[in-house]
């Protein structure tokens, strides 16, 4: 397709980075779109349609030319993405169970993130099929042909509240009251508890500290006070905002959108320039794809069957190990052997933070606004993704070459496991010790 229409690796990059900008500014409109109407699957029908008309819009790319296809392509497509994203079917599959039931949510939503990926196993191979016998714009139109179950797939899709999760939202003022009875050495004041933002931090006389301890949201003796979950999308996104652990989830998984988006649209380009085959970069993808999978199940299982594996030090060790894959791949003769195992290994710390992540805003936030503040964060990871696949495509334009890509990459992974160390996973919504 490339070749065909005559695309440069910057302009193809420019794509990339418009529909992941795109996809991310419009997440968090979609999921309040969703969670407000209560039918998640009107948006997901919506975005099917999008998906559909930008897959279209693909096979007209040679009259769009280099200039208009990055941009209505990405646009449209990104729009599609949006609302079609996992943020919303996570978001109406994390109200089903309530907050004692955290680990088996997260099991379910490691399950079907490796599900959402199943679909490029089996569509990249036959997509390459595809191509081979009929050529890039038939096999688009094969692929529009066969998009079309998703619109009766999605529309019947709705929220349906449970009992034990509707139970907690009606007595969550009676729980309060009780906290506040039973914990009478706290002496904590009627006055400092607010219903739309929870207490974080203790006051204290010394702004320095009371400023530090609110960043890192460290914990406090009011740890244990219950709070209702905001009534409003405002006061949702307000409390996230303004606390600590969302920014800094946020923050790293910038990082992760960097990684997703440079990485799967260059490493192919960058291990044929150091001379390995085509075929060793179509495998790599490949091996990452299967590893994403593996990784994306194990990180919903492990929590639920072991209480010691905890979310935190699943994504503290998810970026870390990107990290340290990055340096040997870096420092180590290249090789087919090699490329394989990078790509194994990142694999499995591929798409692995989205379960993690958004189990972790649901611990902290409550459900009744998770894909919304989901799609806030994957909104900073789209940014990230946007950053990470166009700066790479302009500096492979001005200096031939990944190399400072790459090492920022491999430093802002570590920067990322420092996030989330500094991250307290203490909920707001009722006490939980967790400690890293």
């Amino acid at each position: 397709m490339q070749t065909d229409i005559g695309l440069s690796r910057s302009t193809f990059s420019l794509y990339s980075a418009i529909f992941s900008l795109i996809t991310g500014v419009f997440s968090p409109v979609t999921g309040t779109l969703s969670e407000k109407n209560k039918i998640p699957g009107l948006v997901i029908l919506f975005g099917s349609i999008f998906i559909l008309l930008g897959l279209f819009i693909q096979t007209k790319a040679e009259e769009l030319g280099s200039v208009w296809f990055p941009l209505v392509g990405g646009v449209v497509f990104g729009l599609g993405q949006s609302a079609t994203g996992v943020s919303i079917a996570l978001g109406a599959v994390g109200r089903l169970f309530p907050p004692e039931m955290s680990e088996k949510r997260t099991y379910y939503f490691g399950l079907i993130s490796a599900l959402s990926q199943s679909g490029n196993l089996v569509l990249a191979p036959l997509g390459r099929a595809l191509i081979t016998q009929f050529g890039w714009k038939e096999s688009l139109l094969i692929l529009v042909a066969q998009g079309f179950i998703m619109i009766p797939l999605s529309y019947p899709l709705r929220y349906q509240p449970n009992q034990i999760v509707a139970s907690q939202y009606s007595n969550s003022d009676e729980q309060i009251e009780s906290n506040i009875e039973m914990d009478s050495d706290l002496e904590i004041k009627q006055t400092e508890i607010s219903l739309n933002r929870p207490l974080l931090s203790s006051m204290s006389p010394n702004i320095f500290s009371t400023s530090l301890k609110k960043l890192f949201s460290l914990p406090s003796r009011s740890t244990n006070v219950t709070s209702k979950e905001p009534d409003t999308v405002y006061k949702a996104l307000r409390e996230a905002l303004t606390h600590g652990p969302f920014v800094f989830l946020s923050l790293a998984w910038f990082v992760c959108g960097w990684h997703i988006a440079f990485i799967g649209t260059n490493l192919p380009a960058y291990l044929q320039d150091q001379g390995l085959s085509a075929d060793i970069g179509a495998w790599s993808l490949s091996t990452i794809g299967i590893g994403s999978s593996i990784g994306t199940f194990l990180a919903g299982y492990l929590p639920s069957r072991y209480p010691t594996v905890t979310l935190r030090r699943i994504l503290f060790v998810l970026y870390f190990t990107r990290g340290i894959m990055i340096v040997l791949l870096m420092i180590l003769p290249l090789s087919n052997a090699l490329a394989l195992i990078f790509a194994g290994v990142f694999g499995l710390a591929w798409l692995s933070t989205v379960p993690v992540t958004t189990g972790l805003i649901a611990n902290i936030y409550g459900t009744r606004w998770l894909s919304t503040l989901s799609g806030l964060a994957f909104m900073v990871h789209q940014v990230g993704g946007f950053l990470g696949v166009y700066l790479g495509g302009l500096e492979f334009q001005y200096h031939k070459s990944y190399v400072i890509s790459w090492w920022t990459s491999c430093g802002l992974a570590f920067i990322a496991s420092a996030f989330v160390f500094f991250v307290n996973d203490t909920t707001l919504r009722f006490w939980k010790k967790n400690n890293f």
